[in-house]
């Protein structure tokens, strides 16, 4: 979540203490911070010339715990002024695959650290009692929305995931407090999803965000947010923190009517076996 003292608050209170080096770090960050917003410590210290603990010092002068706290401000301030193409300029490196992969180990650290248990055991919760379950994601996100759809109704038989934006309201039609909206949508957040949020908020229905923040304009409408990290020095998103936060809600949910859902799949592996869905093992 931003700081309530933004960073470029901070950077004003605090110039006319800065140590020549700290002064060269402000100045950077000043004219590039959506470079500093995807840059470990390590890198932009190397970059500056200047030492990985200046670079953590500098942080904890202006107030943050560390590095990664005031990484988190600057993401908040740049995150929707970047364009597709703003982020397809992002320094990627030599090595793409050894810089993605534990840019999405680190998304699954962070997203870790900072999800609320609370909110994870109230988000099953509310689903375990929803009469109807609507999961609507747009755009790149519909990719996440048919995946939890599908297995929500798989095990309920309840769920409807709503991805074509010419019907979306049609399908929304006869929501009432009995029913649950999950809406997933990350940075660049898509505009009908949120919409869609107010108008079952306005129905008074259950909402649930699966999102990148409580700063989220998802999160203004739900009862319940879910945050997971997506952050990549591309023009895509990285779903694999949200993916597998999506992942332990199915399994949760799944285990709240344990004998249920065994009663369920059994049924489903005999017709599946009867129709011949899946290629034979030897």
């Amino acid at each position: 979540m931003a700081s309530e003292k933004n960073i470029v608050t901070r950077l004003q209170e605090n110039v006319g203490q800065f140590s020549r080096s700290q002064k060269v770090i402000a100045d950077y960050l000043l004219a590039h911070p959506d470079r500093v917003a995807f840059l470990t410590a390590a890198k932009l210290a190397r970059r500056l010339a200047v030492s990985e603990s200046t670079v953590v010092r500098f942080a904890v002068a202006l107030g943050y715990e560390g590095y990664p706290d005031m990484q988190r401000d600057v993401r908040e301030i740049v995150r929707d002024k970047l364009s597709a193409v703003d982020r397809m300029k992002m320094p990627v490196g030599d090595n793409v695959l050894d810089q993605v992969i534990r840019t999405d180990i680190e998304n699954l650290r962070l997203t870790l650290e900072e999800i609320s248990y609370d909110s994870f055991d109230g988000a099953v919760s509310a689903i375990a009692r929803a009469r109807n379950i609507y999961v609507v994601g747009l755009r790149s996100a519909a990719a996440l929305a048919h995946y939890l759809g599908f297995y929500l109704d798989l095990l309920l038989k309840n769920t409807r995931t709503i991805k074509d934006s010419e019907t979306v309201y049609e399908g929304l039609a006869t929501l009432t407090e009995e029913d649950l909206v999950i809406g997933i949508s990350f940075p660049h957040y898509t505009r009908m999803t949120v919409e869609i949020l107010g108008y079952a908020r306005e129905r008074k229905a259950g909402i649930v965000a699966i999102t990148d923040s409580v700063l989220s304009p998802l999160a203004r409408y739900a009862d319940i947010t879910l945050t997971a990290r997506s952050d990549i020095n591309s023009f895509i998103d990285s779903f694999v923190a949200p993916l597998s936060i999506i992942n332990a809600v199915i399994v949760a949910v799944s285990g709240k009517d344990r004998e249920g859902a065994l009663k369920t799949l059994a049924e489903l592996d005999e017709l599946w076996q009867r129709m011949k869905i899946y290629y034979p093992q030897d």
